[in-house]
């Protein structure tokens, strides 16, 4: 606010110094003329005494908006300040807060968000450049992605192949799999399904179990 206010009184400054030059030199205008150009002379003394009134007016209407334009800072205005500071989260999430003023709470104090996808496989890495000059770096794990991209990508794979190699069936890897602790893409539990999926990605035809694939259904061809 304050750094507002200064540069829009710089604004009025250079307004008010235009206006009273303009006025200094309708005024040497006015006194260089020859008493006996009366005509000359009437006419420079209107155009001195409409300046004399535009210095008069730009001058009220500055007066007038420093008035409405407090940018001083008060102590209690400052304490208040800290106040909402303080209970930021209760100013979040009250039920009075809209969007639109939860958007403009973040402009306050966020500059910019700067996002990256590929600089870490598997992870959002972002940094957010605040208000202050100060920036913060953070990483999230990418759900909802394919397993090229997953953080756990290459070890799942490897550790569904391991298992396959061992004639595993798909109910058995997903078991498997989330009894490690190992989760999908988006966070959840294996199912077969899933398992199927990506065997058919990865060219992993299924397991035979007599003349029956693992999931049940006539072995035809490999697949």
């Amino acid at each position: 606010m304050e750094l507002e206010a200064k540069t829009l009184d710089t604004q009025w400054q250079l307004r008010r110094e235009r206006v009273r030059f303009e006025a200094h030199r309708a005024q040497r205008q006015y006194q260089a003329v020859e008493p006996e150009n009366r005509l000359v002379a009437r006419h420079l003394e209107q155009l001195w005494e409409e300046k004399l009134r535009a210095v008069e007016a730009t001058e009220q209407e500055y007066t007038t908006w420093r008035h409405e334009h407090r940018a001083e800072i008060t102590a209690e205005d400052r304490q208040a300040i800290l106040a909402i500071g303080e209970n930021l989260p209760r100013v979040w999430h009250a039920p009075t807060t809209t969007m639109a003023d939860r958007k403009h709470l973040l402009r306050l104090v966020v500059t910019e968000i700067s996002a990256d996808q590929r600089r870490i496989p598997g992870k959002l890495w972002f940094q957010i450049n605040w208000q202050t000059g100060a920036s913060s770096r953070q990483e999230l794990v990418r759900y909802g992605v394919s397993y090229h991209h997953y953080i756990d990508g290459e070890r799942i794979e490897a550790r569904i192949r391991h298992l396959y190699a061992e004639r595993k069936t798909d109910k058995q890897i997903a078991a498997t799999l989330n009894a490690e602790g190992s989760r999908t893409t988006r966070g959840g539990m294996f199912r077969p399904a899933t398992i199927w999926h990506l065997r058919k990605g990865w060219n992993l035809a299924s397991v035979k179990m007599g003349d029956l694939a693992a999931d049940g259904l006539r072995w035809r061809d490999g697949a």
